[in-house]
């Protein structure tokens, strides 16, 4: 019971992150402390405005539609 309770508790926060984004930053910032852990990391606002700025670089907002 325990393990199909962790098991729906992963799946619940991974779905909410890839929703709201937050696993992409943890991602991010993950990677970047080991690529290079005397480097500054951006910040969760910094990180947004980027991928904000890049998805609308892209022609048509990246391939969507509105």
């Amino acid at each position: 019971m325990r393990r199909a309770a962790r098991g729906l508790w992963w799946y619940l926060t991974e779905l909410t992150g890839e929703l709201t984004g937050d696993n992409a930053y943890r991602r991010y910032s993950e990677r970047a402390r080991r690529e290079d852990p005397a480097a500054a990391v951006m910040t969760r606002r910094e990180f947004e405005r980027e991928r904000a700025d890049a998805r609308a670089a892209r022609p048509n907002g990246g391939g969507r539609c509105c």
